[in-house]
C-alpha cells in the first residue's frame, strides 16, 4: 500500500492506494479511517486501483473549518479527491457512515460513479435514531493521569474476541486521534468522534437515495440490527440488488477474504448483476 495527500479547498484528504486497474474508493465508517478496510484493500487490489481514503476530519486527512454540516460536504471532498488523482469516474463502495456519503457522491455527481455499493446504509433522519448515535459518540476529555486513554481503549475492548487485536489497536488509534485538540461546539457532546454521525443523522436519505441511478448492491448483514433496511433500500432504487452476508453482522469487512469482501468483488466485476 502506498500513501498520499490531496490538496481541497478544505484542506488535505489523506488516502491510501494499492493494486491496478479500474478505480475503487472506499469510505469508511466513523470515527475509523482508512485501515477499517486493512483485510479488503489487499482483496479488492487483485482487480482493482483501490482507493480508501480518510473522511475530512478523521484518520490523517484535515479538519474542515468551519465543521461540516451537510452530506453534500462530505460528498464534495471525495470528487476534490478524485480531481486530484486525475480520476473522471469511479466505483464506489461505502460501509455505515461511509455508505451515506457514497448515497450523496451518487445522488449529487452521478457523473463521477461507475458501480456503488451502499453496506449497511439506513435512514438515521429521526429523532429517537439521533439519539441513539449521541449516545454511541462523545469526546473524551483529557486526563493528567491518561486515563482517558483507557476510557477510549474500553470503548470497543469488549469486542476483541469478535475482531482481534490488531484491529482493536486501529480503533484504539482512530479514536485517539478525534479526541485530540480543540472540538466543534456545533456537534453537542460528540466532538470530531461524532462528527460525519452527526450529519448523517440529518441526511434526507429517501429524498436522495431515489435520485441514485448507477448499478448499486445493497449489502447488510443478516444478522444485523440494519438488516430490516435491505429490501426497502433496493425497492426504492432505479438498478439495485440486495444481498445479505452471513453470520459477520457489521464486522464483515475486518475479517481476511470475508465474505463481505467477496460479495464486493464479485458486484465491482460484474459477477453480480444491478437490474
Amino acid at each position: 500500500m502506498r500513501r498520499g495527500f490531496v490538496d481541497t479547498p478544505d484542506g488535505q484528504v489523506h488516502y491510501v492506494t494499492e493494486g491496478s486497474g479500474e478505480p475503487v474508493v472506499l469510505l469508511h465508517p466513523s470515527p475509523h479511517s482508512w485501515n477499517f478496510f486493512w483485510h479488503t484493500i489487499p482483496v479488492l487490489a487483485e482487480r482493482f486501483r483501490v482507493i480508501a481514503m480518510d473522511t475530512m476530519g478523521y484518520g490523517d486527512s484535515d479538519r474542515p473549518n468551519p465543521p461540516y454540516t451537510e452530506m453534500i460536504q462530505y460528498a464534495r471532498s471525495v470528487t476534490w479527491l478524485l480531481d486530484g488523482l486525475g480520476l473522471e469516474r469511479v466505483h464506489l463502495v461505502g460501509h455505515l457512515t461511509g455508505a451515506e456519503i457514497a448515497t450523496e457522491v451518487a445522488a449529487a455527481f452521478p457523473e463521477r460513479v461507475g458501480r456503488l455499493v451502499l453496506s449497511e446504509v439506513f435512514n438515521w433522519n429521526t429523532e429517537s435514531r439521533r439519539a441513539v448515535h449521541e449516545r454511541l459518540h462523545w469526546w473524551v476529555p483529557p486526563s493528567a493521569d491518561g486515563s482517558h486513554l483507557l476510557a477510549l481503549w474500553n470503548r470497543h475492548a469488549s469486542r476483541v474476541d469478535q475482531i482481534g487485536l490488531d484491529t482493536l489497536e486501529r480503533f484504539f488509534l482512530n479514536l485517539y486521534k478525534v479526541n485530540v485538540g480543540e472540538q466543534p461546539t456545533v456537534y453537542g457532546t460528540m466532538g470530531w468522534d461524532g462528527a460525519a454521525p452527526w450529519v448523517m443523522c440529518r441526511y434526507p436519505f429517501w429524498e436522495r437515495v431515489v435520485l441514485i441511478e448507477a448499478p448499486t448492491l445493497v449489502l447488510h448483514g443478516e444478522d444485523g440490527d440494519l438488516v430490516r433496511a435491505n429490501p426497502t433500500v433496493v425497492a426504492r432504487m432505479k438498478n439495485a440488488i440486495g444481498r445479505l452476508y452471513p453470520k459477520e453482522n457489521r464486522i464483515g469487512p475486518l475479517a481476511p477474504r470475508s465474505a463481505w469482501s467477496m460479495l464486493v468483488r464479485d458486484f465491482l466485476t460484474g459477477e453480480l448483476h444491478a437490474g
